[in-house]
């Protein structure tokens, strides 16, 4: 019996150290500069209230806009915040809108507007800390994306 109560200490003494190693891992959060006449809000001139709700749940992980709150710099969160960061900017990024051809502005466009309708955007491990968008605030961005869409010469 006292084997295992050795056991499970060492064991926790190894995940104690492996835990307070992971935080020397250094994860880098700082933004690229942003050009706001390439930006997705600046391009396409919404409302404020429109604007604030896009920024709200969409720019932190699909813009060089992201926040980095607290907890973003503890290991292994900080490790998952920064994957999806990257790979939302990798899908998607606000802050680069203008680069876009027309064509996938109105994909992108669409791709949001099917994402959000099907509660796959945004992520829920992102609302579960950052809440939703009441359905009147989804529905007006959604609204809004598709009349984007609409005047878009896709070429």
């Amino acid at each position: 019996m006292k084997k295992k109560t050795v056991t499970g200490k060492r064991i926790a003494i190894v995940l104690l150290v492996l835990v307070i190693a992971a935080q020397l891992i250094p994860v880098d959060f700082e933004n690229p500069s942003i050009r706001p006449e390439n930006d997705f809000i600046t391009h396409t001139v919404p409302s404020e209230l429109i604007a604030d709700n896009i920024k709200s749940a969409c720019y932190d992980c699909h813009s060089f806009e992201s926040k980095s709150p607290w907890y973003a710099r503890i290991a292994p969160a900080s490790w998952l915040m920064k994957a999806h960061i990257d790979e939302g900017r990798e899908h998607l990024n606000f802050s680069n809108w203008t680069s876009y051809q027309p064509k996938e502005q109105i994909h992108i466009l669409e791709e949001c507007v099917e994402e959000m309708t099907n509660n796959e955007m945004p992520l829920s491990s992102y609302t579960l800390i950052h809440g939703k968008l009441t359905g009147e605030q989804k529905i007006q961005v959604i609204e809004f994306f598709n009349q984007t869409i609409k005047t878009i010469d896709p070429e």
